[in-house]
Formats: structure tokens, sequence, C-alpha cells
């Protein structure tokens, strides 16, 4: 069961889909509950985090030049569900940022946002 809702529900399972939030339990000291805790378990830090530098480029749009969180909860979702699992798994912000950085930088996705704003 998901609710939408502009504040975290307390206790209940962070994961995201389509902008609402599940209202289950978290599950002992995850932020999700059993069922999308098996959403990460096979995947390794280095691709969760390429995962998470593709959903900020999604979850972002130029308009007027300039960029802007899309209107999509899709690539918010996925920001937000993939951020929660790295700082479950010990990254601090400063050390995503860095790496999502790092990632971004090697790939064509700041040269395309680039392009899209001028």
């Amino acid at each position: 069961m998901t609710t939408k809702n502009p504040e975290w529900i307390e206790g209940k399972c962070r994961f995201l889909s389509g902008g609402n939030q599940c209202t289950e339990s978290q599950q002992g000291k995850s932020w999700f509950c059993v069922e999308h805790q098996q959403a990460f378990v096979d995947i390794t830090n280095e691709n969760l985090l390429e995962m998470h530098a593709a959903s900020v480029i999604e979850a972002v749009e130029p308009k007027n030049k300039i960029l802007h969180m899309s209107d999509d909860p899709t690539g918010k979702d996925k920001l937000s569900n993939t951020w929660h699992e790295l700082i479950q798994r010990g990254h601090t912000p400063n050390d995503i940022q860095t790496a999502v950085g790092k990632i971004l930088q090697k790939s064509d996705a700041i040269k395309e946002l680039k392009k899209q704003i001028r």
C-alpha cells in the first residue's frame, strides 16, 4: 500500500513509487520494508552509485535555460530510493555527491544537459 504525502511517515518504508510512499513498516535498521529491501540486495555499491547518478540526470529537465526537478515522479522516485539505500549502506551525503559527480564527469551526461540549457 502507498500513500501520497509530502512529508515522510515516520517508521514507514521510504520506498517511493509513482510519487507515493510505501506504508509498510521499516524492518530492522533499514529505511525499507522487507519487500523493498529486496530491490537492492543484488546490487553492488558501484552499480548503485551509477544508478543514482543516472537518476540524478533523469530527475532534472531544462526549462527556460535552467535545470529544474522534473514533474515526472519516476526520476525523483529512483533518486530518493537509491539515495536512501546508499545512506543505509554507510555512505555519507558528501561521499555520494562526490562519487556521483565523478561518474557524471566521465559520462557525456553533463555535456548533454549543458547543450539543452544553452
